[in-house]
């Protein structure tokens, strides 16, 4: 128990950290005849990137949905995928997810568990704020047309539910600490 315990902060840190090469967020447009999406990483959102356009479309046959590659994608709907800027709150969550994994794996047992409180409910709360500014622009955003609607991808929540579930973890282990009679750690 006491070393799955130890292993769960370093593991679960460095999971997330893997997460942010996942699709974070996606521009979408859904219309009976077409579904395009402009998708972004966590990294894209870091540091700034271009999107990775996907798109089908009904051609001929109704109800069959066909492919087309980026090439096909009209400018006005971003085909050769959209530049995001560097997002600083996303900035933010990545130094707060490397605080929480070197902690993780240097600390000794009781700074392990603070840090990954507060590193993991500070990352998530930021990722929950780069989301929000990020998936709620003014006007149309990239010149593109206004009737695409942002929505985080499932990089992002499995990011999310990892860092609450390591804040959690840290919180229990803290108040486990906390109550428990001062011993000596050996660091």
């Amino acid at each position: 128990m006491w070393l799955l315990q130890r292993l769960l902060a370093p593991v679960g840190f460095g999971v997330v950290a893997f997460c942010y090469g996942l699709p974070f967020a996606a521009l979408r447009l859904d219309d009976p005849t077409i579904h395009l999406a402009q998708t972004f990483s966590g990294r894209d959102l870091i540091i700034g990137g271009k999107s990775r356009p996907h798109m089908e479309a009904m051609l001929g046959d109704p109800g069959a949905m066909v492919v087309l590659p980026s090439s096909e994608i009209p400018p006005f709907l971003g085909g050769d995928g959209v530049t995001a800027e560097a997002q600083p709150v996303f900035m933010v969550a990545i130094v707060l997810v490397v605080a929480g994994l070197a902690a993780a794996i240097l600390a000794g047992d009781r700074v392990r568990a603070i840090v990954s409180a507060v590193a993991g409910a500070g990352a998530a709360a930021a990722m929950g704020l780069g989301a929000w500014v990020f998936l709620h622009p003014a006007g149309s955003p990239f010149g593109l047309v206004e009737v695409f609607r942002f929505v985080p991808a499932y990089g992002f929540w499995l990011a999310l539910a990892l860092l609450v579930g390591l804040a959690v973890d840290g919180l229990v282990l803290s108040l486990r600490f906390s109550r428990s009679p001062a011993v000596v750690e050996a660091s």
